[in-house]
């Protein structure tokens, strides 16, 4: 696929045109360059996000079947797109200053996007090689956008991909750490609800019982799964990877995608605020309510970033290498509240805490879902395998299924305002 140059390599208008790249997405998706939804500004960036994995062959974009319809109240037919865009830009909230523009009196919902300085000024997307790319890909002189998009009745949903694994994603085809076995990684101790015992190989637990639902549909049984060891931070960390998958409640983000491939989602997850009874935040109803407290996070989370980017709070929080040590600071009383993924805080709550409450959900800061991904090499030829398994469990019912085993009552807590 041609585009123009990296931002360091500056856009020259003159004889003969900028100069272009072919874009392989060989070193994954990159955030300078493509926006990893389909015009986010009319909706948000979670209603409109693209459903992707990148592997050594390029960009895999699907169409799951609960991928969420594009703006249902504004577009007629229904429409779903994955898709990811480069050049993109908008106005502020409420004006109509977006792409495309629109005729309808709505005006824009999502949050400003600055513009992308790549937009190709001819050509079109090339395919050198036989891939997934489940769409037709479309060009513009404003902007490149691959898209996979389906229209699909108001009241029914999209047909399921087939489930049936193709030969590139067979056992024997599959390039794994040690030939003939699947490797699983996650950190010790492994807390519950998502593994049980801190023994991951039992399939106790939401993510052990996962990892076995995944490795099934790439053609191992339990015998042929293997568990490492490896601490959460080092998961996503640069560098060469002595597992195929981590699993390991690590959220899905464009930063560690640098670094890193990951499955498609599979679980999609809120930020929540544990406190103990009488505490200066027990029965607060607010985010503001919370920026006078001392909080506390696992380092590298997204529950720390959830502090100090939604919260705010006035003091500075405190990063632990552990939620056992974030638990024992908060009975210490060094802390008033600890920021965690809702199944984790009513685990807390049950079996860590004798006095625990939980103060309630924190509010999507930015529109986008937190989402739960297993972790990858970069570049891995697993990846887009891996992603077709977890699609393939989704469709099927397994993930629900599993979530109802597994995290059944942790949807209760209340949403903070």
């Amino acid at each position: 696929m041609r585009r123009v140059t990296r931002p360091d390599q500056a856009y020259v208008a003159g004889p003969g045109g900028p100069r272009t790249i072919d874009e392989t997405f060989a070193d994954g998706l990159d955030p300078a360059v493509w926006t990893p939804a389909y015009l986010p500004a009319w909706s948000s960036r979670h209603a409109a996000r693209a459903t992707y994995a990148v592997g050594t062959d390029g960009l895999h974009l699907t169409l799951p079947a609960d991928h969420p319809r594009w703006c249902p109240d504004l577009h007629e037919p229904p429409l779903r797109v994955s898709a990811v865009k480069s050049g993109s830009w908008s106005g502020p909230v409420g004006s109509r200053q977006g792409q495309p523009g629109r005729s309808s009196g709505h005006g824009l919902r999502g949050a400003t996007m600055k513009p992308l300085p790549h937009r190709p000024a001819e050509g079109s997307p090339m395919h050198r090689r036989p891939h997934r790319l489940l769409a037709p890909a479309l060009a513009s002189t404003a902007a490149l956008l691959l898209a996979a998009t389906a229209c699909a009745p108001q009241d029914e949903a999209p047909t399921a991909a087939a489930s049936t694994t193709p030969a590139s994603c067979t056992k024997d085809q599959l390039a794994t750490t040690e030939p003939g076995t699947f490797t699983v990684a996650t950190d010790k101790p492994a807390y519950g609800p998502w593994f049980a015992d801190d023994e991951p190989s039992n399939g106790k637990g939401f993510e052990s019982a996962v990892a076995y639902a995944v490795a099934a549909k790439l053609g191992y049984d339990r015998s042929a799964v293997t568990w490492a060891v490896v601490p959460f931070t080092s998961a996503y960390a640069p560098g060469d990877k002595a597992f195929d998958v981590d699993v390991n409640q690590v959220s899905i983000t464009d930063a560690r995608r640098n670094a890193v491939d990951f499955s498609a989602p599979y679980y999609t997850v809120t930020q929540t605020v544990v406190t103990t009874k009488g505490s200066p935040i027990d029965g607060a109803t607010t985010v503001a309510a919370l920026q006078g407290a001392k909080l506390g996070a696992q380092v590298g989370t997204t529950s720390y970033t959830a502090i100090t980017d939604q919260i705010r709070p006035s003091k500075k929080p405190a990063p632990y290498d552990t939620n056992d040590l974030a638990v024992q600071a908060l009975k210490n009383k060094q802390l008033d509240g600890l920021v965690v993924d809702l199944p984790t805080a009513f685990y807390m709550v049950a079996a860590q805490l004798d006095d625990g409450a939980i103060v309630g959900q924190l509010p999507p800061g930015s529109g986008e879902a937190d989402q739960f991904g297993l972790v990858l090499a970069k570049g891995s030829p697993l990846t887009p395998c891996v992603s077709q398994a977890v699609e393939a469990l989704r469709a099927d019912g397994t993930l629900a299924g599993l979530e109802k085993t597994w995290l059944a009552g942790t949807d209760g807590a209340r949403q903070l305002s």
